[in-house]
């Protein structure tokens, strides 16, 4: 999404030939690439997306952020995990 920063983290956490390779060829790659490349925390199963999204969230740092984790935690995993 433009305007979040997206280049310069994929730059910080990739490495700056990756990046440009990613951004300015169209360049795809697989799940499992994009956790060698450090750019996601995890691959799993698409049925474990939630329980893992939900534990990594509950996991983030109270005093960091706070009303930011709240908001997420509410608004996005509490429905979803509560229609199961």
């Amino acid at each position: 999404m433009p305007g979040l920063g997206g280049i310069r983290h994929a730059a910080a956490l990739a490495g700056n030939a990756t990046a440009i390779e990613i951004i300015l060829q169209g360049k795809t790659f697989s799940g499992i690439e994009a956790l060698e490349m450090g750019l996601v925390d995890a691959v799993v199963p698409k049925n474990e997306v939630i329980p893992l999204s939900i534990s990594f969230a509950r996991a983030l740092p109270v005093h960091i952020l706070n009303a930011e984790r709240k908001f997420y935690i509410h608004k996005f995993l509490k429905p979803l995990h509560a229609t199961k």
